[in-house]
Parts: C-alpha cells; sequence; structure tokens
C-alpha cells in the first residue's frame, strides 16, 4: 500500500453539545477505497457495560505509525467533574491504519482521582518525540465555585507511544486574569521547526463586572521551538487588551473555545467555535504572523453550510 490516507473525525466538544459515541478511522488505497470500509478503533461498552469513549486526537509518525487516542470514560459519556474516571485511551497501528494494536491506558492518580480529559496530540519527525496534552479538573467546566486544583498536563514519549512519561503541569502558561487553561482539543501541528498546540482559557478573574454570571473564554495556541522545553502561548483576548465587556467594542474577537490550529501563506491560523449567539457563524477563524500580537480575521465563503463542532485530521504517509 503506497499511500494511506487516514480521516478522523469526530466531535471535538466538551459536553457541550452530544457526545460521539466511537472513533471511526477510514483507510483508503488497496483493497478498500477509504470511504466505503470505516474500521472502528475505540467502541462503546467494548470494556464493560457501561464505558464510552469521546473526544478522539491522532498523529502520525514518520516511520508510518499511528497513534489514536481518546477520552476513555467510565459510565457513559460524562465529563469529568460527572464521571467517576476519566482517562486516555489509546492504540497504535504499525502498518498506516491497516491494524491496530490492543488499548492501552495513561491513567494518572492526581489528587486521589482519575479525572483528565480531552486529549490533544502532536508529534515533532526533528526529535522523535510525541507530545500528549490533558486538562485535569475535579469538576465540570461551567460549575461555580470553580475549582482550586484544576491542571494542566503534558505528557511525552520517546518511544512512539510504546511509555510515556508520569507527566508535567504546563498550568502557568494560563493567560493573566483566566482561572482554567486546557487543549485544543485535536491534533497539534508541527511546521518549520516549532511545535503549535490549539489552546482555550475559560473563566476571567473580571467575570463578574464583564459578564455577569457567565464566563469569559478565549481561544489561543502553545508554542514551542525547542522540542517541548519550554513554550509560549498566544490568545485572542489576553488579559491587558480586555477594557470592556466581549461583544461591547473593545475591538478583541468575541469569546470561542475549542479550537484547531494550521498553517497557510506565510500565517499561523486559529479556527475556533464561537461561544456567544452574538455571532452569526459557528467557525470563527483567525490568523496570525507575530504569535497573537495581532490578529485577523478571515472569512470562509467556501464553506457550504454553517458547519463546525468537529475536527477533521488528514495523515498522509505517501
Amino acid at each position: 500500500m503506497n499511500n494511506n490516507l487516514l480521516l478522523l473525525t469526530a466531535g471535538c466538544l466538551l459536553s457541550l453539545s452530544p457526545g460521539i459515541r466511537a472513533v471511526s478511522v477510514m483507510e483508503s488505497g488497496a483493497p478498500h477505497d477509504g470511504w466505503h470500509a470505516p474500521m472502528l478503533i475505540f467502541a462503546e461498552h467494548d470494556r464493560t457495560a457501561n464505558n464510552g469513549w469521546r473526544i478522539p486526537a491522532i498523529t502520525a509518525m514518520s516511520d508510518g505509525a499511528i497513534i489514536a487516542v481518546s477520552d476513555a470514560r467510565a459510565v457513559g459519556t460524562s465529563d469529568i467533574g460527572q464521571n467517576q474516571d476519566v482517562h486516555f485511551g489509546y492504540r497504535i497501528s504499525y502498518d498506516r491504519g491497516d491494524t491496530w494494536g490492543e488499548i492501552h491506558d495513561i491513567a494518572p492518580d492526581i489528587n486521589a482521582k482519575r479525572q483528565i480529559s480531552d486529549p490533544a496530540i502532536v508529534y515533532n519527525p526533528d526529535s522523535g518525540r510525541t507530545f500528549l496534552f490533558g486538562f485535569y479538573n475535579d469538576r465540570f467546566i461551567t460549575s461555580k465555585p470553580l475549582s482550586e486544583s484544576s491542571d494542566f498536563f503534558m505528557f511525552t514519549s520517546d518511544d512512539g507511544g510504546e511509555t510515556w512519561d508520569r507527566g508535567t503541569s504546563l498550568y502557568d502558561l494560563a493567560p493573566k486574569g483566566y482561572k482554567y487553561i486546557l487543549q485544543g482539543p485535536g491534533s497539534g501541528m508541527y511546521h518549520d521547526g516549532t511545535l503549535y498546540l490549539a489552546a482555550q482559557a475559560w473563566h476571567h478573574n473580571r467575570d463578574k463586572s464583564l459578564v455577569g454570571n457567565g464566563a469569559t473564554v478565549t481561544s489561543g495556541y502553545i508554542y514551542s521551538s525547542d522540542n517541548g522545553a519550554t513554550w509560549d502561548s498566544a490568545w485572542l483576548r489576553p488579559d491587558d487588551k480586555i477594557v470592556r465587556a466581549p461583544g461591547s467594542g473593545d475591538d478583541l474577537p468575541d469569546i470561542t473555545s475549542e479550537s484547531s490550529v494550521f498553517h497557510h501563506d506565510g500565517h499561523i491560523y486559529l479556527a475556533s467555535k464561537s461561544e456567544t449567539s452574538r455571532e452569526k457563524l459557528s467557525r470563527i477563524v483567525h490568523r496570525t504572523k507575530d504569535n497573537g500580537l495581532h490578529w485577523e480575521r478571515v472569512e470562509e465563503p467556501f464553506l457550504p453550510e454553517n458547519v463546525a463542532k468537529a475536527e477533521t485530521s488528514s495523515l498522509s504517509s505517501g
């Protein structure tokens, strides 16, 4: 098989809309045509009578191996803070998606709880290191009062996902004024020597005065040019530029949450999910050439419908 194209499509929401029940990967090339031969990687009730899977991500490595990862949820598909056990399950394919190994688990015990969710994954072809990111919380993301123990973790593997380290907290990347930081989720990007991962930040400390009982949310990305040793970030609504409530004419993008990052024509693009009825579109795209110092909104007239809330990752090993 000279060229396999793997296509993974699934909901990328924090249960703010209906959850997915399984993750399907479709393969292309002989003996299948890629569009009529689905391959099920994670399936509801494949472990117990109650388990579910949500929030998938996928990455391809230089040798053609592929890692697919998803939330492994003990009771249905309810979220962290609402489910007794949420952690990561992953499978590896060594033949470009023709077959898949058994499910392995990454289940860190944080504060005596298994509550880590929404995986995002990216591979660095220069170093051979794979990065996996997860959001820890002891309650649902919109629940009040807010958690004092929320965290944002990075796990790394130098052997193609066979083993993983114990994880490192990146909570310090939370933008000033925001309480929670988490990944995209989905797949990150390696471009021109730099790792990029979409991110989101929730609950600004001025929410009460800015949005009353609501929540300020912003999208952005984190990036590293030294193989993950250090990270920096870029945000649509950074604290030092907030002067008014979202949507009140403060010249900043309105509130957004889940996002994905890609590059085109010398820019880094951030596609985000709108979190307000003030916005007519579900998918909002901005681009930057200076890592968030300046953002430009991008219109997408080529989209046939107002579609969003799903992530499609195309991986070509040809």
